[in-house]
């Protein structure tokens, strides 16, 4: 699939949470339901309430096994574009928000919807979780695309946040300038600036939801927007939403994972 980066994992794994009353726990955690919205939201990606609880944690699992199988997983280059029927990952184009979309549920929805039906393709797209978030963080410092001060204390000079500019002394006189940096949710890749390992806007942009749960009615995002500042909301930054959240600051990121092979 296009514009999907793969992810080197080896030798790390996946937190295993232990699901034993989906939806009671109040702490960050994953996967699990969140009751006081799934419950009146679930008819957008299961049959009952119960089922969605079920394919959360079997596709956990199937992650999960594809990557001590396969060695890493994949994720998307940019944010959603396109619509939650027809969803895209393309360049230039307009990012996919929680307004748009509709809520936590639709973008999740539109992150599964990347591999259509008929599609030969030994592979799942989903929704990012919040491990593998970490998993990709933990990647760019391994490379050295970026520092741990420049992923957990302050990215402002990598990303859309209403500071880029002055957090880099940049004026318009500047190739890396970006007069629109701090105004809204820019298209997809806009700023060749705005990049870590050729994945653009992981650092501002939009706010990216993951399927981590927090509490019974919220789903954690990481990262902040393009109204916040690189230190307050550095891309590591973990905060939550009502899953019912329709805000323009919202968009998602998905990761593709490859089937398990049946040999």
């Amino acid at each position: 699939m296009k514009n999907i980066k793969s992810i080197d994992i080896i030798g790390t794994e996946l937190d295993n949470y232990s699901i034993v009353s989906p939806g009671i726990n109040t702490g960050i955690r994953e996967p699990d339901i969140v009751t006081g919205h799934d419950s009146r939201n679930y008819s957008i990606l299961a049959n009952s309430l119960q089922e969605m609880a079920q394919n959360m944690v079997d596709e956990y699992t199937m992650i999960y096994e594809s990557i001590k199988q396969y060695d890493g997983f994949y994720i998307g280059r940019y944010e959603l574009t396109g619509t939650v029927e027809n969803p895209t990952l393309q360049k230039g184009q307009k990012v996919l928000t929680a307004d748009i979309a509709g809520n936590w549920y639709q973008l999740k929805k539109a992150c599964t919807n990347l591999i259509q039906a008929g599609q030969n393709i030994s592979a799942q797209s989903t929704m990012i979780y919040g491990n593998q978030w970490d998993e990709v963080l933990d990647w760019l410092e391994e490379t050295g695309s970026k520092t741990f001060e420049q992923i957990n204390e302050d990215s402002s000079r990598w990303g859309n946040y209403n500071d880029y500019n002055t957090a880099n002394n940049y004026t318009e006189d500047d190739p890396e300038y970006v007069a629109e940096a701090g105004t809204m949710v820019l298209p997809a890749g806009s700023s060749e600036y705005w990049k870590a390992n050729n994945i653009y806007d992981l650092a501002g942009n939009a706010r990216d939801w993951t399927q981590e749960a927090n509490t019974t009615l919220d789903r954690v995002r990481r990262g902040d927007s393009y109204s916040g500042s690189g230190s307050g909301g550095p891309v590591a930054d973990r905060g939550n939403n009502n899953s019912s959240d329709s805000l323009n600051l919202i968009s998602a990121r998905p990761v593709l994972y490859i089937t398990l092979s049946s040999e």
